[in-house]
């Protein structure tokens, strides 16, 4: 057996793959579309797959009237928590349910 040495032979350059860089613009696509350009949420199809459901309800007593203004708790959540994604709620006059991302 022999063992032949030919010098050092510079290493071929790295060529990227079409899948490589459709991914890396896809993982860009994404972090960029999170937020707008005054750091609101933006929805994005990934906020959809796995959402976090909170119920909430509210105590009413006997011949009290009382009904849940949706748009209040909404804008109050949003107030309170800018960066949270609220994806869609859903009331009775006495609780409901939102969706977070």
């Amino acid at each position: 057996m022999r063992v032949r040495r030919i010098g050092n032979k510079a290493l071929p350059e790295k060529v990227e793959r079409k899948r490589d860089q459709k991914a890396a613009d896809k993982k860009e696509e994404d972090e960029q579309s999170e937020w707008d350009e005054d750091g609101k949420p933006v929805l994005v199809e990934k906020d959809f797959d796995n959402p976090l459901i909170v119920t909430y309800a509210a105590e009413v007593k006997q011949g009290e009237e009382f009904k849940a203004d949706w748009k209040q708790v909404e804008k109050e959540v949003r107030t309170k928590f800018p960066k949270l994604k609220l994806i869609y709620s859903r009331m009775d006059p006495h609780g409901g349910h939102i969706a977070i991302s």
